[in-house]
């Protein structure tokens, strides 16, 4: 296992799914586009505003332990629920680091909680928001 100062974590695989929650306000309409849709902000995958990195749950540990993306999102119902795999993340120079919450407030415990880390350049951002699956959508307003 990786400590939370690690770069990149191996046993990690690039095919593994990373699992990323997302709050309605990252969810856009573009009218850029053709025809004008919603996607996702490049903000769904910055680091948070106090410097912790983004965060992430390990999809196929979760799903290995009987824990659904669904069940996840109980806890969290004004947002929704994307995955990308790992080695899009990789391939825009970010790395996955195993971080699990360990019942510290204000999180509750959450063995498959990880970080994405490196330098989130926007193009990254834009990327993994475009290559993003949708696993639980957000209830619309």
């Amino acid at each position: 296992m990786a400590d939370q100062d690690s770069t990149d974590d191996p046993t990690i695989a690039n095919e593994d799914p990373l699992w990323r929650r997302i709050f309605h306000r990252w969810w856009v309409l573009d009218k850029n586009l053709q025809p004008p849709r919603k996607r996702l902000s490049s903000q769904a995958f910055e680091d948070s505003k106090d410097g912790t990195p983004c965060s992430v749950h390990l999809g196929k540990d979760a799903t290995a332990a009987g824990v659904s993306a669904e069940s996840i999102m109980q806890r969290f119902p004004e947002h929704g629920m994307v995955s990308i795999p790992a080695g899009i993340a990789r391939e825009n120079g970010l790395g996955v680091v195993r971080h699990p919450d360990r019942n510290e407030p204000p999180n509750p415990e959450d063995p498959f909680h990880a970080y994405l880390v490196g330098d989130k350049k926007r193009k990254a951002c834009v990327e993994l928001g475009e290559k993003a699956i949708w696993l639980v959508r957000l209830r619309e307003s």
